[in-house]
């Protein structure tokens, strides 16, 4: 039941990210326009999973202030719990390096209701880039 919803929740904030003007790239194989969505769906017929990653149109310093200013989602590295965690992954030296994206966003997302859940994530992106 955790994961249903978990997947679910994903699914949707991907949709809605891809559609955001201030996102410039969404990661989820399921999405259509994914890369990996025909061999995903093959792979994982029942779902794809409850991780996502997106790019803001940004600095870093915005893309951090950002995940500072929500309040729903938590500003962690996490990975399978039940509430969504959201991290800026170049703050590591290692992604950096390997050439990371510096405003790439990694989500996973939890069991919350999705509509809370995107009311934070917009609202905070908004607020920031306007």
């Amino acid at each position: 039941m955790r994961l249903d919803r978990a997947e679910s929740n994903a699914a949707e904030l991907a949709r809605r990210l891809n559609a955001h003007p201030s996102v410039t790239r969404v990661d989820y194989p399921g999405l259509l326009d994914d890369p990996q969505h025909e061999k995903a769906v093959r792979v994982l017929p029942s779902g794809c999973g409850n991780m996502l990653s997106f790019e803001l149109d940004a600095t870093p310093e915005r893309t951090d202030e950002i995940l500072e200013g929500l309040s729903l989602l938590t500003h962690a590295t996490s990975l399978g719990g039940v509430e969504t965690a959201i991290e800026r992954r170049t703050r590591w030296d290692a992604e950096v390096a390997a050439g990371v994206p510096m405003t790439l966003c990694r989500v996973s997302v939890g069991i919350e209701d999705v509509e809370d859940l995107w009311e934070d994530l917009n609202a905070s992106i908004d607020k920031v880039l306007g």
